[in-house]
């Protein structure tokens, strides 16, 4: 089982310190802490999968082809992802590793949980 481990640093303004005013506070910090989570998560498989190489179906290695985004609806939020673009240097296929790796198919714009 692959294990990440992170650490985090949370800071939290009051502005105020009622119960319904702490709740509300806390329910953002925690939707944009793990937004952040998820993509130092995402940007680690995908530096993993880069690394891993890969050759495409033809047999031909990707070379880099810059990045493009990509925004998924997720039970976090709206998470907006800066993949890198491989080009396969024999066929010239255009694949995403990290799509690959998250099993995002080319179309899809949220998550299943969502």
């Amino acid at each position: 089982m692959k294990v990440m481990r992170l650490t985090l640093e949370v800071t939290v303004w009051l502005d105020r310190t009622d119960v319904n005013g702490l709740e509300r506070v806390l329910l953002a910090e925690r939707q944009r802490v793990f937004q952040q989570v998820f993509l130092r998560v995402a940007a680690e498989l995908e530096r993993e999968a880069l690394a891993q190489g890969g050759r495409c179906g033809c047999g031909g290695a990707g070379q880099r082809n810059g990045t493009k985004p990509r925004v998924l609806e997720t039970l976090l939020g709206r998470i907006e992802l800066a993949r890198v673009r491989l080009r396969c240097e024999r066929c010239g296929a255009e694949r995403y590793p990290l799509d690959e790796v998250l099993g995002l198919t080319p179309r899809a714009k949220h998550t299943l949980g969502v």
